[in-house]
This record gives structure tokens, sequence and C-alpha cells, in this order.
């Protein structure tokens, strides 16, 4: 697992404790000219929905970065993740219809990546997903390439800003955050970035590892 936490770490590839440099994205190798999903993981409150954002905004020019839009079974919020919203019947009439490349319930939700997130991918794209951890065996099954960006915040941040939603009541906050996630520690090739300090720091970090998989993908492609 690589741990990147601000500036430095991000920038330079290195690890926590210095001791050695390394491309993040270096196993993008074997697939040619077919593309890479950056998957997006972590507990509730460790700031994807904030992350994803800015780096949607700091590609926002550039064609050859996808930010998938999910749909939900849930009203969007203002201020939070900017999805598509589908009653259960509906969302089970779209899955039907083979409309979705994936999807996957959690937390009594139900939680879709349209098909063109796949078609993007499998055409050279580079597209960043907010995905859950529970359906990652799924997601690498689907996708030719699949790199996990695992977002962490220590847990008094956790609570504080899932508090700060007011989406759920104390006793869930405490479950969620009190979660375990050795789901994912055993994955392998997993970007991991702390949240817990600025943020600032995090997406610089969060957008660099979106830019060293462009630069990977640029130079299996021959392209710029």
């Amino acid at each position: 697992m690589y741990r990147l936490s601000g500036r430095y770490g991000a920038r330079d590839g290195v690890s926590l404790n210095g001791s050695r440099r390394m491309n993040v994205v270096s196993e993008v190798t074997e697939a040619g000219s077919r593309g890479l999903l950056l998957a997006v993981i972590g507990p509730s409150g460790s700031g994807k929905d904030t992350l994803i954002r800015l780096a949607r905004e700091a590609f926002s020019g550039d064609a050859k970065v996808l930010f998938v839009r999910r749909t939900v079974t849930r009203e969007a919020d203002r201020g939070a993740e900017d999805h598509d919203t589908l009653t259960p019947a509906d969302f089970g009439e779209v899955e039907r219809n083979g409309e979705f490349a994936v999807t996957w319930d959690a937390h009594g939700l139900r939680y879709g990546l349209p098909s063109g997130a796949l078609s993007f991918v499998n055409a050279g794209g580079i597209a960043v997903a907010n995905c859950s951890r529970r359906a990652m065996a799924t997601v690498m099954a689907v996708f030719p390439q699949v790199r996990l960006i695992r977002l962490h915040a220590d847990a008094e941040i956790l609570a504080r800003r899932l508090a700060n939603r007011g989406r759920e009541p104390l006793e869930e906050i405490r479950a969620r955050v009190s979660r375990t996630v050795e789901e994912t520690e055993a994955l392998e090739k997993v970007v991991l970035i702390d949240n817990s300090g600025p943020l600032e720091d995090a997406a610089e970090a969060f957008i660099d590892v979106i830019a060293a998989a462009r630069r990977d993908i640029d130079r299996l492609c021959g392209s710029s």
C-alpha cells in the first residue's frame, strides 16, 4: 500500500518515511491503449466528494479524464456529492436494461456507475469514480484496469464531519467510525491519502495521483 500525506509525499512519490521513491501508477503497463479506473474509496466523512469536486475543477479542460456521475437511490445533498437520483423501482429498470457498468447496495441504498464509464476506459481514458469498499471485487472484475485511492481521516475528524452532515443519529455515526476496513487492507496497488490535515494538502495529493495516471496512459498510447 502506498501512503501519501501532504504536499511532498504526493508530488515526489515518497513514502511516509522517505525511504524510497516510486511512481504511484507504475503498474499501468500491460493493457495497451486501454485506460484506467481510479476508484476512490474510504469511510464516510473521509472527504471523497470534496476531493473529487476539487479534482474535477483541476482537470476541467482535460477530455481524457472523466469524473463519473453516479446514480443513487437518494436525493442529492447540497454541498455533497453531485449524483443522479432514481427511485428504487426506476433504478432496477435501468439496471435490467444494461445501462450500468456496476451496481452495488450499501446503507439501504442502491448505487450505480453508468456503462459509459466503462466505454470511456476501454477507449483509453481515465475515469475517476466514488466507489464502495464492498463493491471492489465487482468493480475490478468489470473494468480492465483499476487503481484504488483510499482516503483516510482520524476517527475524531470522521465523527465530526458526519455529525455536521446531520444525516444520522449519534449511535449510527459511532458505528460507522468504528467499522473496520479489513477488506481494503489486503488489496494491492492501493494509494492511501491522509485527509486528516489541511484540505489543500490532501487535494494536491489526490490531483497528483490522477496526473501520474494521465502521464502513464499517455506514455502507453504514445499521445500527449
